[in-house]
């Protein structure tokens, strides 16, 4: 598969669909960029409703940067937890098991990049 180019690209998060994702209950995303777009990195933008949660998995070759946009998740990082909140900003090293879940009975909102993009 050729590598994608590097030219701009543009979109708006108020045009792009969110669609649930099948390996998570209760949770939707947003794909912004991905692959097909950029060789650097992908963006989505992940909704997990209440009681909702990401199980546990592991990227292999990428980093994972997520930022909360709204509600209080705990992102469990190799066994620790950590408790977030609407701002906060954590960085997954590749090869770490992670998840994420929202115990509250607000909708969490997250904006994640995956350098190199997700495949």
């Amino acid at each position: 598969m050729a590598e994608p180019s590097m030219t701009t690209y543009i979109t708006n998060t108020y045009q792009e669909t969110w669609v649930e994702d099948p390996r998570f209950p209760n949770v939707m995303v947003q794909l912004l960029v991905s692959q097909t777009h950029t060789s650097s990195a992908s963006v989505i933008r992940v909704r997990v409703q209440p009681s909702g949660q990401i199980s546990s998995h592991v990227h292999v070759a990428e980093t994972e940067i997520i930022w909360i946009e709204q509600g209080r998740p705990v992102l469990v990082i190799d066994d620790k937890d950590y408790l977030l909140e609407a701002g906060s900003c954590a960085v997954i090293p590749s090869g770490s098991t992670h998840s994420l879940h929202n115990p509250s009975d607000d909708t969490v909102e997250i904006l994640a990049v995956h350098t190199p993009p997700v495949r």
